[in-house]
Formats: C-alpha cells, structure tokens, sequence
C-alpha cells in the first residue's frame, strides 16, 4: 500500500510537473504577437517601378527595451514575431547594391501576446519621379483646422480628397492618413501654355510642341469644421538670414518629352505621371531657385483656403 501511495504520488507530482512545464511553454509562445506590414498601393502602380526589379527592404522596428532590424525582400506584406508593447516602425527601400532609395515615416504598432496586428507603410522612392499611368499618393498629413498651421503638428481629422482643377481621381484623409489614386487625367491642356502660366516654368522649351498635359492640384475638405484646404507636399526652412521653400509637383504628361531652358535645366518627363521638385532659397533680395525630376519624401500639408474655397494666406503656428 506504501507502494502504490508513493507511485500515485509521483505520478501525481510529475503531472503537475508537467501540467506546469506545458502552461509555462503555452505562455512563451503567446508573449509574442505578431506584426503584419503592409505596403499599399495596386499592382499596376508598382509595376511602374520597371527599373526596381531586385527592390528590397530594411524594416526596423524599436522601443524603449529593444531594437529589431532585419533585411526582406520584395513584396507587399511581410510578418515579424514581436514581444507586447508599443513600437515604432520604419521601412527603408533599397536597391540591387543595398543603396537606400526611399525610406517611410515612423509607424506606430502595439503589439498583444498571441495577437496579429496589422499596418499599412507607404515607403517613398526618392530617386524615382516616374509613376507612369496610375499615381497613388499616401502619408501622414501635417496642419489644423483653422487658418494656422504647423508643419509639425499631425492632422488627425477625416476630410474628402478632391482635384480642384481637373477631373478624375479618388481620395480621402481618415484619421490624419492620406491615400489618393488617378490614372490619367480627364483633361490635358497644351504643355507649353500650362507651363507658360507659371513664373517658374515660363522660359523654357519643349521637345514636343504637341505635347500635352496636367498638373494635380489637389485641395482637400474637412468633414469636421467643412473648411477647404490645399494639400501639397511641401517644406519651408527657416535659417536666418536664409529662407527655403521646397515642393513636389505631379504633372501628367500624354507622351515622353524633355524640357530645357538656358539655365542649363534638362527635364527628361516620361509618359505619365512625374515628380516635379522645386527648392527656392531667399537671402535678403535675392534668391536662387532649382527645378528635378526627384521625389523627396516632404511631408504632406494643408494649406488653409476659407469655407468658400477663397484663398486665404495661412499664418504659420
């Protein structure tokens, strides 16, 4: 009887042993959730990226106790094991020799034991304006809900997207996030007399006189406060005695043209959508100003324009 007691107390013993070691692995395993990353954007607009065929990322991942960078290749959705907690997410685009072409914002994942949590990472490529038929636009959009604005201060709001100019496109803001697509733009006007209408465009030749095309101008309406807004990625830099503006703009053109002038300017446009980037740099009376074809990731702002649509000029916060 001794016996058989102290068999049924060690098998006991060894099934709570046991029962332990079990909960103990059950619980290793849900500590750790796990991150799905997602890049947005449809297939037609990425196979815009001809020359990206061995595009790669860097994905990095980090908070207060811990760092995790690891290198994927191509794709559009990519999945990492992540111990709980709130961490920051950044993706930096790379080509065939490991060389950064483009890089996203910071994303922000809380990660839950056992959970999936999803997000979405628009990643831009700086060194590659041409977007080809279909342009998709994505990012944290920067500014408030009243005439003042700050480049830094992140909109949080929702606001229908629109093209104040032109026709074609679907967009929105929800909760402070933009995303944007048009294909070619339903009315494309001569490219010389579109550039002709800017100052900044203005003495410069064309390849093609035929050529036609569009700029996007995107203006964007709060469901909040009804107040309309144009949206552009833009900078301003303030460092005395100097001032620099920088921008991007998208201009469609109908067939692959080059834009000259005598300031050695040497636009090769593609046929479709490219990134126009400008940067003026005012010191006292005078300035210089720069015209490429590049698509730095500038963040994405709205500029007040009243109730009514009439221009207002915005005062900076």
């Amino acid at each position: 009887m001794k016996i058989l007691n102290s068999t049924v107390k060690t098998i006991a013993a060894l099934c709570i042993i046991g029962a332990l070691f079990f909960s103990c692995s059950t619980n290793d395993t849900d500590e750790r959730g796990t991150l799905v990353i997602k890049l947005p954007g449809s297939a037609s607009a990425r196979n815009a990226f001809t020359d990206f065929t061995e595009l790669k990322y860097r994905i990095e991942c980090g908070n207060s106790l811990e760092k995790v960078s690891l290198n994927a290749g191509s794709g559009v959705s990519f999945s990492i094991s992540l111990s709980p907690g709130k961490w920051t997410v950044t993706l930096t685009a790379l080509d065939a020799a490991d060389q950064k072409i483009g890089s996203s914002e910071p994303e922000t994942a809380v990660i839950k034991g056992g959970k999936t949590t999803s997000i979405s990472i628009y990643v831009a490529l700086d060194e590659y304006p041409y977007w080809g038929e279909t342009l998709e636009l994505f990012g944290q959009v920067y500014g408030g809900e009243s005439q003042d604005y700050n480049f830094d201060k992140p909109y949080d709001h929702n606001a229908d997207v629109y093209v104040k100019e032109n026709t074609g496109g679907t967009g929105k803001i929800s909760e402070g996030k933009l995303t944007f697509i048009i294909g070619a733009p339903g009315t494309k006007v001569s490219l010389k007399e579109l550039l002709q209408k800017t100052d900044m465009y203005s003495n410069m030749d064309l390849s093609h006189d035929n050529a036609k095309g569009a700029f996007l101008d995107l203006g964007a309406e709060s469901l909040k406060s009804g107040n309309n807004y144009t949206l552009r990625k833009k900078s301003i830099t303030d460092t005395p005695p100097s001032t620099i503006t920088e921008g991007v703009d998208y201009l469609y053109v109908d067939r692959d043209v080059t834009i000259t002038a005598e300031s050695d300017l040497n636009l090769n446009l593609k046929k479709g959508w490219n990134a126009l980037y400008s940067k003026e740099t005012i010191t006292g009376n005078t300035g210089t100003f720069s015209l490429s074809l590049h698509n730095p990731a500038l963040k994405w702002v709205l500029e007040f324009h009243g109730n009514d649509g009439s221009d207002s000029e915005p005062g900076k916060q």
